[in-house]
């Protein structure tokens, strides 16, 4: 391990105070560049300021990343209630809006999959948990366009999400 952490703080990913290691900023540039490298980002962080300009809410982007959501750009409002969602949080895909609404364009197989791996804990007691209850609210969601997000999350908080579908 001290083989590692050595390699790690010489090439400038950790630094080093006293006898414990932490993550360095260098991470930062990585970070960012993973970010932006997305085709959609551009286009979704412009959209996501706007919508959160307007509501004077909070507003975010998230996209699913080995079977999970990963919150990729926030803008808050003066009037958004503070969440835990910062921008590179992962979390669970089948319990808030933006995450059924990527859900809802996977096939079948995938939400599967990703079921298999990561299950469908209750968050809250709102939160979807049955199998095929989610199915019937991916289709819902298809039909409809958009997601809600009743406390299945955090409770008192609802939201709603929209996927960003691009075109191939």
């Amino acid at each position: 391990v001290h083989g590692y952490l050595a390699t790690m703080h010489d090439e400038g990913y950790l630094v080093k105070d006293g006898t414990d290691y932490h993550v360095g900023t260098k991470f930062l540039r990585l970070g960012e560049h993973s970010r932006t490298r997305r085709q959609e980002y551009s286009m979704a962080a412009e959209k996501v300021t706007d919508l959160a300009d307007r509501t004077d809410e909070r507003a975010q982007f998230v996209v699913e990343e080995h079977g999970r959501g990963v919150f990729l750009y926030r803008k808050t409002g003066e009037h958004a209630v503070e969440t835990n969602s910062g921008t590179g949080k992962r979390m669970y895909l089948h319990s808030t809006a933006a995450g059924k609404s990527i859900l809802a364009h996977l096939t079948r197989e995938n939400v599967e999959a990703i079921i298999d791996e990561w299950g469908l804990p209750a968050i809250t007691e709102n939160t979807i948990s049955n199998r095929e209850a989610l199915f019937d609210e991916l289709e819902a969601i298809r039909d409809r366009g958009y997601a809600f997000n009743h406390e299945e999350n955090i409770e008192g908080l609802h939201a709603v999400g929209a996927p960003l579908v691009l075109d191939e």
